[in-house]
């Protein structure tokens, strides 16, 4: 497999180290300077109408986004790495919990581990197999040593895997089952969700499944019992951080439930309305954070204990777009301990936002061009890709 890899590295892990001390980084183009080779002049030699009235809506469009651009946001790209069309996007990443190191999963179906602070990169644990179907998410258990981690796959099959190359094997098969999401949490539980729109509990010593939620098509007849199971397919769950029985899962049928594991008749609760097409579910504290695929108002924060929303989150200085948001992934930036920043991707915002939720304000902005499925954060970085054969490293 190795001659369908063509990785090139635009800033060597150098720059890392230097951004760690505190030299100085080549400056990236701004966000106004980058603007300049996607938007066309107004000016036009043809004599169509229609090319004339095109011309004028891209330079309304473009003043307007020159308007509200985000001007003077901290972060930086310091980091870009592009890989092989073949291997058909990221579809999730994640750092190791020392923040060391970080895994990038593909459509393809192949691992990767890159190592921050050596010159070892781009170690292949799993290649990506004819026919592959995608690695859909990648989980650290929550202890700070870990460094083996579980990725989902679309194939139905959980594999627990290492940092070295070729090591992965089996933890579970759900075939016909997508496995689409996965989270652990400190009591050494974990979860899967996915096309079957079920939630799957397993032990993580005996690898043996302790625990199932889902719905019975034949006992399910009032709404009130519909409501306590999902009914589509699953594209996120995620534990709380700190009280291990409780888990949030999203999806395709516009609702996020809140299961208490110890309650084995369904859902506590119920958040009605954000539609999950990824990674993009989070919680802290007594705060669910979730990112709909949807024009507007696809940010949104939920209180845990009542299932009501908080806010909107919509940025006062986002420049202004006509192609909606429809957010992908969203999680808290884990620099902030407080909670009141965030981080977003998808495939109508054209950037991964860093945002301020209190201040309503992006702090950082990096430009994409094609869609953000996947996005992760230490408390300095943030690493992020999707469908531009490409991933990048950022400051905050």
């Amino acid at each position: 497999m190795a001659s369908r890899r063509s990785i090139h590295r635009t800033s060597t892990v150098s720059l890392l180290k230097q951004q760690r001390r505190g030299t100085n980084v080549p400056r990236k183009k701004s966000v106004m300077e980058d603007m300049s080779m996607y938007h066309p002049s107004s000016t036009t030699t043809r004599d169509s109408v229609g090319h004339l009235d095109v011309s004028r809506r891209l330079s309304w469009l473009e003043k307007v986004r020159r308007r509200s651009v985000v001007l003077g946001t901290k972060g930086r790209v310091i980091m870009e790495a592009r890989f092989s069309p073949d291997y058909r996007g990221i579809y999730s990443t994640r750092f190791s919990p020392d923040g060391e190191s970080f895994v990038t999963a593909y459509g393809a179906g192949a691992i990767q581990v890159w190592h921050l602070d050596t010159e070892q990169h781009n170690i292949n644990v799993r290649s990506a197999p004819d026919h592959g179907f995608p690695i859909m998410c990648i989980r650290f258990p929550r202890n700070q040593d870990a460094t083996n981690f579980f990725a989902a796959g679309a194939c139905g099959t959980l594999f627990w895997c290492g940092m070295r190359a070729g090591d992965y094997h089996d933890f579970a098969r759900e075939e016909p089952n997508e496995i689409n999401s996965v989270d652990v949490n400190s009591s050494e539980t974990v979860a899967t969700g996915g096309k079957d729109a079920a939630i799957r509990l397993y032990d993580i010593n005996t690898k043996q499944l302790k625990g199932k939620f889902s719905r019975d098509d034949l006992l399910l007849k009032s709404e009130e019992e519909d409501m306590k199971f999902h009914k589509m397919r699953i594209f996120s769950v995620r534990f709380h951080p700190t009280m291990n029985e409780v888990l949030i899962s999203g999806g395709w049928d516009d609702s996020v439930k809140i299961w208490d594991l110890r309650e084995k008749d369904g859902c506590v609760r119920d958040i009605r309305g954000p539609h999950i097409c990824g990674d993009a579910l989070d919680i802290r504290d007594k705060v669910v954070l979730t990112g709909s695929w949807a024009v507007e108002n696809s940010l949104q924060t939920w209180d845990l204990r009542n299932a009501s929303l908080i806010e909107n989150i919509n940025p006062v200085n986002r420049p202004k777009t006509i192609d909606g948001e429809f957010l992908y992934c969203c999680q808290f930036f884990n620099g902030d301990s407080l909670g009141n920043t965030v981080i977003v991707g998808g495939s109508g915002l054209g950037s991964v936002e860093v945002i301020d939720i209190p201040e309503k304000k992006i702090m950082s902005s990096y430009r994409v061009h094609k869609t953000i499925q996947a996005i992760d954060s230490t408390d300095r970085y943030v690493v992020f890709g999707g469908m531009e054969s490409t991933f990048r490293i950022a400051t905050v």
